[in-house]
């Protein structure tokens, strides 16, 4: 304990370290010195003059065996305390930051203990508070389908003419807590009252691909048919036909970027059943009367000795649908001579009287008639076009005045359904 100190007061006064270390080297010196100094004084030895003066014999020796070996203790001694005391303080201070290090992490891991327990017990708090919440949540994901839900089916599209199809529109609300999807595929049957429908069914159109919470989507679903299946829509007059679609395997399952797997489950179309009669009622024809038919004989300028035919008709036509009805082509065909001729109606002007020079100038014109045949030519859906007039030009077709002719006027629509009125032509 006593060099803990000695050591330690060293350290704290390096000066006084400094000083002993002289104090020692002079020691060292201290014999030679006092010799040289002595000599100044006295001509005998200074061991010579003690004896002298005091009587006592004194052995003979040098005093350098007593400074040099004292000195070189005490200074070596210092040494050695300086040195220990350095590596006590290396010692000391990795021991202190290695208790400090402790300490700290004893105080970081006391302090973790202690926020886990106050977070198990927020989280048991939690878990009590919203385990209702926590068990809607597997009760969905169990039974997803139960919580998408058909909230409008209707028939959206179809063609009787050329694909022969129609289409039905699923219109969905997901009531869930999960984003879900609507499978890109669907399988199954659809039946017309109890009549299974032939043909094959496919998902079009389909924006259901991605449905968050709350979020109406729709997709689209089409029944390929044949022909005799449309007659057997198309003629149900004596009663309503439905669309019976629970047969159809519509699949709901959870988002393809999501973590949680749900599903697939079939969607919920138990009952689903759409009428027919929007089908009917898109698919009557358009009534066409013809108010007047005039056929005249028609010089062609370029052809001197050829004389055809021009027929100026005014027609009413009436749209019984319930959408409107775009006209694509006008045409009409006139049975002469056992032969069949056709025409589409003429665009540009219409005269009731249309004289022709030999060189082709126009020699008299009578009041200009109104012209139906004008792009697009729309027909609201419940309305109709009034009076009007189509022009035809047969350069085939020469008249005769004795001869009656059998005609047919049809309209076509952008389906290409036609719509079509017979009549008589005779030569005026």
């Amino acid at each position: 304990m006593c060099l803990k100190q000695i050591r330690r007061w060293l350290r704290k006064h390096p000066v006084y370290s400094v000083l002993a270390g002289f104090f020692f080297f002079a020691f060292i010196t201290l014999p030679p010195y006092l010799a040289d100094t002595w000599a100044l004084f006295s001509d005998r030895p200074l061991l010579t003059y003690i004896e002298e003066e005091v009587g006592v014999r004194v052995p003979s020796f040098s005093a350098g065996w007593v400074t040099v070996p004292v000195g070189l203790a005490g200074i070596l001694a210092i040494i050695g305390l300086l040195v220990t005391g350095r590596r006590d303080d290396i010692a000391r201070a990795e021991h202190e930051r290695i208790v400090g290090g402790l300490d700290t992490r004893i105080a970081e891991l006391a302090r973790k203990l202690q926020e886990e327990e106050m977070d198990s017990k927020e989280l048991g708090d939690f878990k009590k508070t919203y385990e209702w919440l926590h068990t809607i949540s597997q009760n969905q994901k169990n039974s997803i389908n139960r919580y998408v839900r058909v909230i409008e089916c209707e028939i959206k599209n179809h063609d009787f003419v050329e694909e022969l199809y129609v289409d039905f529109k699923f219109t969905i609300m997901n009531v869930s807590v999960y984003t879900v999807r609507i499978e890109d595929s669907v399988a199954g049957d659809i039946k017309l009252d109890s009549r299974l429908l032939s043909k094959g069914v496919k998902m079009r159109d389909n924006e259901a691909l991605h449905c968050q919470n709350n979020e109406v989507k729709s997709f689209v679903v089409r029944q390929w048919l044949d022909r005799d299946e449309i007659a057997d829509i198309l003629r149900a007059t004596d009663g309503d036909r439905q669309f019976r679609l629970h047969g159809l395997d519509i699949m709901v399952s959870g988002d393809v970027y999501s973590d949680i797997e749900i599903g697939p489950r079939r969607l919920e179309v138990y009952g689903l059943k759409v009428s027919s009669r929007p089908l009917r009622e898109l698919s009557q024809k358009l009534q066409i009367e013809i108010r007047r038919a005039d056929l005249r004989g028609y010089w062609i300028h370029s052809e001197p000795q050829q004389i055809g035919s021009q027929i100026n008709m005014l027609v009413s036509v009436q749209n019984p649908r319930i959408v409107d009805v775009e006209v694509r082509e006008v045409r009409l065909m006139v049975n002469a001579g056992g032969k069949s001729h056709t025409q589409s109606a003429e665009e540009g002007e219409i005269h009731e009287v249309h004289q022709v020079g030999e060189s082709g100038e126009v020699k008299r014109m009578d009041p200009r008639l109104e012209n139906l045949n004008v792009r697009p030519l729309v027909i609201g859906k419940g309305e109709g076009i009034g009076d009007g007039w189509f022009k035809f030009i047969f350069t085939d077709l020469p008249p005769t005045r004795s001869e009656t002719y059998g005609a047919r006027l049809t309209v076509v629509d952008s389906k290409g359904e036609e719509h079509a009125a017979e009549f008589s032509l005779k030569y005026e």
